[in-house]
């Protein structure tokens, strides 16, 4: 194979650089090579002051074209010359009259900008629905501060974009996740970002648990987490907190008396439960045990 006129020869490469994470250097290309493989924390900026203040411009010249289309209007239908004078009522006549091509490119060029305006407003639109998460932002600034990870790999101007882990909330305010995760639980959402920051900075152990899966370590000690791992261990949790409550309340009412003591389990474990809902969604395994309970 031959060399590669641009830098390392190719034959020096590995079969595929998208599992040699120690190819890429720190800077623009292991923070690449990061949101990658965890395209749930990539957030970047939107932009949103240049987005609206170039819709703001093409506004202004839309304005500007609107007003020369109406003066050209008033002035063709008091024209004689060629077929000007009826331009507002038959534009077949631009096509064949000598007159007719600077109203054509003024029409033109009105649809072109309009079809960028209406683009940019749509875009605009898809992009202003989007926000950051603020928990998947502070594991990018985890990975940035760690020594061996990021360390601070980035020195240009858009440096600050995520902001730091000493200032966390100094990222830019127009950053928006780009990626968009299917909603999960509260509880599995907490797993999956906490211990994505931890895993990093703590043992092999925890690094495990959190990946729940053998990796082999890199030497950047990069993991691919699997969330369905995590939603799984969430409704796990969550199933066995509903069985414990739906049979701690049937031990309790059977075998402690007392009316008080059973109008406090009565009001105080439905409660639980539903908590318990919200924070796992696990209504399917709140049905089952509940019915299993009656």
């Amino acid at each position: 194979m031959a060399n590669s006129t641009y830098g390392t020869p190719a034959s020096d490469m590995p079969l595929n650089p998208a599992d040699e994470p120690e190819f890429y250097e720190k800077g623009y290309p292991s923070l690449a090579y990061f949101f990658s493989n965890n395209p749930r924390y990539l957030h970047l900026r939107r932009f949103s002051g240049l987005s609206i203040r170039l819709l703001l411009y093409r506004q202004c010249e839309l304005v500007h074209l609107e007003k020369q289309l109406l003066g050209m209007d008033k002035s063709n239908i008091s024209s004689i010359e060629g077929r000007r004078s009826r331009y507002h009522i038959d534009y077949a006549a631009t096509l064949t009259d000598p007159h007719g091509s600077k109203f054509r490119n003024l029409v033109t060029d009105i649809r072109n900008r309009l079809k960028e305006y209406e683009e940019d407003l749509i875009r605009f639109e898809k992009l202003g629905l989007k926000g950051f998460d603020m928990a998947k932002v502070k594991v990018v600034q985890d990975w940035l501060d760690h020594p061996e990870l990021g360390a601070l790999i980035l020195d240009g101007q858009d440096r600050d974009i995520w902001g730091t882990g000493a200032k966390p909330d100094g990222h830019a305010l127009d950053i928006i996740q780009v990626v968009k995760e299917s909603e999960s639980s509260p509880a599995s959402k907490y797993l999956q970002d906490g211990l994505s920051r931890w895993s990093s900075w703590t043992g092999k152990w925890l690094t495990l648990f959190s990946t729940w899966q053998m990796k082999k370590p890199d030497k950047h000690n990069w993991h691919i987490q699997s969330r369905s791992s995590f939603q799984g261990l969430s409704l796990t949790i969550g199933s066995v907190l509903t069985s414990v409550l739906v049979y701690g309340a049937i031990i309790s009412l059977n075998f402690v008396s007392g009316k008080a003591f059973n109008i406090v389990v009565a009001i105080l474990v439905p409660l639980l439960i539903s908590l318990c809902g919200l924070g796992f969604v696990n209504q399917k395994s709140i049905a089952t045990w509940s019915m299993l309970g009656t």
